[in-house]
């Protein structure tokens, strides 16, 4: 079992995993070096050793002594760590795919193509067989036909994955 696994057994945390597949970490604010505190645990033990080496008290006391007061020195070194529990949840919302069709009266306008490469892209685009028959359909015409194409496939297409606004 992992030191993370062993906190949230410890503080009863395995039901807050909504989902139960978020990872739970601990991450520490002020982090120390590990050589840093392998020498501040060993000041801390040699210290407190010192110190009941003059009581007179018996051994188990003595040790029983001993454990506490490193438990509470670990307990307020981990403490000015800054530690905190991370949860980490990762969610996919839809996007949304603006759409914008112009309806001015600029798009009441046939036009008549003189490239044509040009034209032959947009009258395939707009499901029209004959590029001669370009100039008989206003230009929102032509939008409203590609956007109906294959029975709307681009906006299906589009509607996937992404909430659609037109």
């Amino acid at each position: 079992m992992s030191a993370t696994g062993i906190i949230e057994w410890f503080l009863d945390l395995e039901g807050l995993r909504l989902g139960g597949g978020e990872p739970l970490s601990v991450e520490w604010r002020h982090a120390v070096p590990l050589w840093l505190l392998l020498v501040l645990g060993a000041a801390a033990v040699f210290a407190v050793l010192t110190v009941y080496r003059r009581e007179h008290v018996p051994p188990e006391r003595r040790a029983a002594l001993v454990v506490v007061r490193l438990l509470l020195i670990a307990l307020v070194g981990a403490l000015l760590c800054g530690p905190s529990l991370v949860l980490q949840r990762n969610r996919v919302e839809r996007s949304y795919v603006n759409l914008l069709i112009d309806s001015s009266s600029s798009m009441a306008t046939r036009d008549a193509y003189a490239d044509a490469a040009l034209a032959d892209a947009i009258a395939r685009g707009a499901g029209l067989e004959d590029v001669s028959g370009l100039v008989n359909h206003p230009r929102i015409e032509l939008v409203k036909a590609a956007l109906a194409q294959n029975e709307g496939s681009a906006l299906a297409a589009l509607l996937e994955h992404n909430d659609l606004q037109v």
